[in-house]
């Protein structure tokens, strides 16, 4: 079903956008949790627990894929 997603755009170029919103999330995710390493505000549970909280508050695991 063509211009579902993004009208008069191939899956090539919708594939592109989500892909380049993906990073963006990521990028945003990764700089939260290099400002909670520098401040030294890791919550109690670690690392992990740090990435957890950035995943609820962006939507994008921090070091991209939790594939």
């Amino acid at each position: 079903m063509p211009g579902r997603i993004s009208p008069g755009k191939t899956a090539q170029q919708r594939k592109k956008e989500i892909n380049a919103a993906e990073n963006a999330a990521i990028a945003k995710a990764n700089a939260m949790l290099d400002k909670m390493i520098r401040e030294g505000s890791i919550p109690q549970g670690g690392l992990q627990k740090a990435k957890e909280m950035i995943m609820k508050k962006t939507g994008a695991y921090p070091m991209g894929s939790t594939n």
